[in-house]
């Protein structure tokens, strides 16, 4: 009986061996060259493809001359919308890389597997929808990242921009789809200042062991995992926006941090700083959820709570020094409606109608499809109008506005109002 069973598997065996082998061989990689004789693609979809390699004689001969290269949209009348060079990487002189519109998504090794130590600028599409892991990780030239006006870019991978030592500054403000900054993303590269917007999950070690990082800026509903700066020995000025989750020791170790504010955060956990600069903190109402036995900052540093709070009871707990919060926390007010701008010469007449109780206001603007830049805060809840003088000829300028509204503790925005234009 045995012997029958053993038999008949074999023949089983041998059958699925017969059907499968074919099944292999179909789907084996069809590589194709351009017409050009530049590109080397498969097919992706029935209209699509993906770069994989790009090789000829002349591209050869002129191979350690190429310093700017700028990846095709079609080619042979399909669309790329994937590069990944395993056939005929780019030259290790390249400078700087376009990618082409219709890319959603890089990541570790797209470009080939040379050093790309040379490569000082990047310009992504607004289709990019992802940089995945590792994907500039190492690239100690790269100084400049540009996106194309409208960027969908919502995810930043771990480790994406790990060890870029020269590059200085990421256009955070204008990524407005951006949803996640993975762990490790921008580890020990050299950012001087980082301003991140609302409702972003930000990775363990984003930040952390930033020797030029002096600024932080977090807007509100944001998940900050532990270490995100830690180790940023020149980071002075840090800030929270409100509806915040902070994990631990987000600021550890970044001894010349001298001034922390927290908007109104739901939870922090122990260690957020270690600096001996820092001599209060307030624990704002909204946070009703702090460690059990661990202490959040240094004993040295005196917790201002409010009465009945979350904050009061931990203090209690743990043995701190606290005083009370006087007086109640501002309110978000409402949002600026009715903005309107008129041409005077070379002056934009702003005005717009009045948010109650609002304390002042901040004005914004921008030139063309660049980001928005603060050019006035307004001290006055009844000041309803702003004239910027001197603008340029034969130039656009967006503008928007925002109310806020403040206590002695704390400083509330509330939301942004319709933008409006003018063209000189």
């Amino acid at each position: 009986m045995r012997k029958t069973q053993k038999f008949f598997a074999g023949i089983l065996l041998m059958l699925s061996l017969v059907c499968f082998l074919p099944a292999m061989k179909a789907r084996a990689v069809d590589i194709r060259e351009s017409q050009d004789g530049i590109w080397r693609y498969e097919m992706y979809t029935a209209d699509t493809i993906k770069l994989v390699g790009i090789y000829n004689d002349e591209y050869e001969k002129a191979y350690d001359t190429i310093r700017n290269v700028t990846f095709p949209s079609m080619v042979d009348g399909y669309r790329v919308v994937k590069i990944h060079l395993l056939h005929g990487c780019l030259s290790g002189d390249v400078h700087s890389i376009t990618v082409p519109e219709g890319i959603t998504e890089l990541s570790s090794f797209d470009f080939g597997y040379n050093n790309y130590s040379n490569v000082e600028t990047i310009n992504l599409p607004a289709s990019l929808t992802k940089i995945g892991n590792q994907a500039f990780s190492g690239w100690s030239s790269l100084s400049q990242v540009n996106f194309a006006q409208g960027s969908q870019l919502s995810v930043i991978d771990d480790l994406a921009f790990n060890q870029t030592t020269s590059l200085t500054s990421f256009p955070f403000e204008s990524l407005t789809n951006l949803k996640t900054i993975g762990g490790s993303a921008f580890k020990d590269s050299f950012l001087t200042s980082v301003k991140i917007g609302n409702k972003v999950k930000i990775g363990s070690s984003a930040f952390e062991s930033c020797p030029a990082l002096t600024s932080f800026t977090v807007g509100n509903d944001c998940d900050l995992e532990g270490y995100t700066c830690g180790e940023c020995h020149s980071l002075t000025t840090a800030s929270i926006g409100n509806g915040c989750f902070l994990d631990i020791k987000i600021f550890y170790e970044c001894e010349n941090l001298s001034k922390l504010t927290l908007g109104n955060v739901k939870k922090i956990e122990r260690d957020l700083f270690t600096t001996k600069k820092i001599k209060s903190l307030t624990i704002p109402k909204s946070c009703t959820s702090l460690p059990t036995y661990y202490e959040i900052v240094p004993k040295s540093v005196t917790l201002n709570v409010y009465k009945g709070s979350q904050g009061e009871a931990y203090a209690k707990k743990m043995g701190y020094k606290y005083k009370y919060v006087s007086g109640t926390s501002a309110k978000k007010p409402d949002k600026v409606t009715k903005l309107k701008v008129k041409k005077s010469g070379t002056t934009a007449k702003l005005s717009w109608k009045k948010v109650n109780n609002a304390n002042g206001y901040e004005v914004y603007m921008k030139t063309g499809s660049k980001g928005f830049k603060k050019i006035t805060t307004i001290k006055k809840g009844s000041t309803v109008k702003y004239d910027k003088k001197k603008l340029k000829k034969k130039t656009t300028y967006t503008f928007k506005a925002r109310a806020y509204q403040t206590t002695k503790s704390s400083k509330v925005y509330g939301p942004y109002s319709s933008t409006v234009k003018v063209k000189f």
